[in-house]
């Protein structure tokens, strides 16, 4: 799919939000479509563990991804996938505060889930410990560690003891 086509759809899923004609579903749909797309041509080897090298932070497509996932949780707002997966790109690409933001809300929706024995994962538990982790992490490491030192005693042990030298480190790097 060439730019000017992802960049059409989207200004069509745009223009349709905005004048709020077809169904919910017809939208989801288009957005999902489009975030499918960009994701493919973005990573075409799949989720990448690292940022790929030949992605540049500020490429239009990244943010029409951002955006189309954004969206996507607007639509669902009881999904905790949508924010975790913004979350997740967001720390590759360095914007470890929105990052943590999205994490903070995965985190939120998957405890309610598990509360209620509800959503789409079967450790909804384990799901928002994780997504706490990852909140902590990226609040460090955006710099607001006292925020990140808040969230340390919901860590595991473990995720504790990696996250807490970023917390110190960001700590000793603050000056008033």
């Amino acid at each position: 799919m060439r730019n000017q086509d992802i960049e059409n759809r989207w200004r069509n899923v745009l223009a349709q939000l905005e004048r709020a004609d077809g169904s919910t579903d017809d939208v989801f749909d288009a957005v999902d479509d489009l975030q499918s797309h960009l994701r493919e041509q973005l990573f075409p080897e799949g989720h990448p563990v690292e940022r790929p090298t030949e992605i540049e932070p500020n490429d239009g497509r990244l943010e029409l991804l951002f955006d189309a996932l954004a969206t996507l949780a607007v639509l669902e707002p009881e999904d905790a996938s949508y924010p975790w997966d913004r979350g997740w790109l967001l720390s590759l690409f360095g914007r470890h505060l929105e990052a943590a933001e999205d994490y903070l809300t995965a985190a939120r929706l998957a405890a309610r889930d598990a509360q209620a024995g509800t959503g789409s994962v079967d450790d909804a538990a384990d799901w928002a410990k994780s997504a706490l982790y990852h909140a902590a992490k990226n609040l460090a490491l955006g710099g607001h560690p006292t925020a990140a030192a808040a969230l340390l005693p919901q860590l595991d042990p473990e995720d504790r003891s990696e996250v807490e030298p970023l917390v110190g480190a960001q700590a000793a790097r603050t000056i008033l």
